[in-house]
């Protein structure tokens, strides 16, 4: 066999021609890319070209085919930069380093202006909402939430993402997906419906990538799959998803939650029959739209988190240590709520002990008085 490329140090692909070896690297996932890099310098080269990196991103987040995103993450440090920075989770724990590469004085590469939200959500594997928002418009505001996707103020502020909106008598929604078909509430209780908690959850994805335009610093602030799932009741067609990651600060830690409301909905098409003179029912199917995706921080006690900490928490997380372990984020999670559940407990019962002691003082009062008046 004639020798086509490679040296002696190359050891096992003297014989494989280069265009040979893009082709087959173009058709695998970013694991095998990864580790295909360790098997000789030349398999390195090839395998950290950006052009592999750039489809395995836009696989992965619609957002990322924009001229607009794709220009920011050239000058970032390209797309490979990206999916190693934005693919695991944010890992959160006593063992961790929450300061590293954060100076809280900093102020200029810390303003609102300086982040840029990259939002991607797909339902079954299929892409259905990207959208860029540049800044953090709720970060000064007293209430709401820093960044709402669905809010026409956050919309002023969104880049040339793709979305897919429609109107209703209910408003602005967006319709995520209307492919599959049309299912009953009972059918919606079955365990292997795609419209049950657990199936639903599995199905449902929400990016959320958080880039540093001064640092050029990079994080995705979601979960990959939604750490709580909540079916309203008596409305079994509404759905509250969290996504997000916990921040260990200094003091205590704080939850990015990301939260995700949807309505499943049916929507019937119609045909206008002529030779019997009114409309024919030709099928039906099974829509989900999305009422609200937002990004908050919250404390410990539940309390959201506003101001100049903001700035300095998402500065934290782009700087926090990551893992691909969905375990660890998830237990991180846990804990977390575990936690925040008994806190809240405890404010509930101090303030019931400060309601009864109120009650009894003013009886006491009562008393007091009666006494005298008699």
């Amino acid at each position: 066999m004639a020798q086509v490329e490679g040296g002696a140090g190359d050891g096992g692909n003297l014989y494989l021609p280069s265009d040979i070896l893009r082709k087959m690297l173009d058709r695998v996932d970013a694991k095998t890319l990864a580790r295909v890099s360790c098997v000789s310098k030349r398999f390195r080269s090839i395998s950290s070209e950006e052009s592999f990196w750039e489809n395995l991103c836009n696989q992965r987040w619609s957002s990322t085919r924009e001229p607009s995103v794709k220009s920011l993450i050239s000058s970032a440090g390209g797309f490979k930069k990206l999916y190693n920075n934005c693919f695991p989770f944010i890992l959160s724990n006593s063992e961790s380093t929450p300061s590293r590469g954060f100076d809280p004085t900093d102020r200029e590469n810390s303003s609102p202006s300086s982040f840029m939200s990259i939002v991607d959500v797909t339902f079954n594997g299929k892409p259905v909402l990207s959208r860029v928002v540049n800044g953090i418009p709720g970060a000064w505001e007293p209430c709401g939430p820093l960044v709402d996707i669905l809010d026409a103020a956050t919309m002023a502020h969104a880049g040339h993402g793709v979305s897919i909106t429609k109107q209703d008598e209910h408003g602005a929604v967006l319709t995520i997906y209307n492919k599959i078909p049309e299912v009953s509430s009972t059918v919606q209780e079955c365990s292997d419906s795609p419209f049950s908690p657990v199936e639903f959850c599995n199905r449902m994805r929400v990016s959320w990538i958080l880039i540093n335009t001064k640092t050029q610093q990079m994080v995705n602030l979601s979960s990959w799959k939604p750490l709580s799932a909540v079916r309203h009741r008596p409305f079994s067609d509404d759905f509250l998803l969290r996504f997000g990651s916990i921040l260990q600060t200094p003091s205590v830690p704080v939850h990015c939650n990301i939260t995700m409301r949807c309505r499943t909905c049916t929507v019937v098409t119609l045909s206008h029959n002529e030779v019997q003179g009114h409309q024919v029912r030709l099928g039906a199917t099974t829509a989900v739209k999305v009422t609200e995706l937002s990004l908050h921080l919250e404390n410990i006690l539940g309390a959201h988190i506003r101001g100049g900490e903001v700035m300095s928490l998402l500065s934290l997380a782009i700087t926090s240590d990551k893992t691909v372990d969905e375990s660890k984020a998830s237990g991180v999670y846990n804990n977390f709520s575990a936690t925040q559940s008994l806190n809240r407990e405890a404010l509930i019962r101090q303030e019931n002990r400060r309601q009864n002691a109120g009650a009894v003082f003013f009886v006491g009062i009562i008393v007091v008085l009666m006494s005298f008046l008699i």
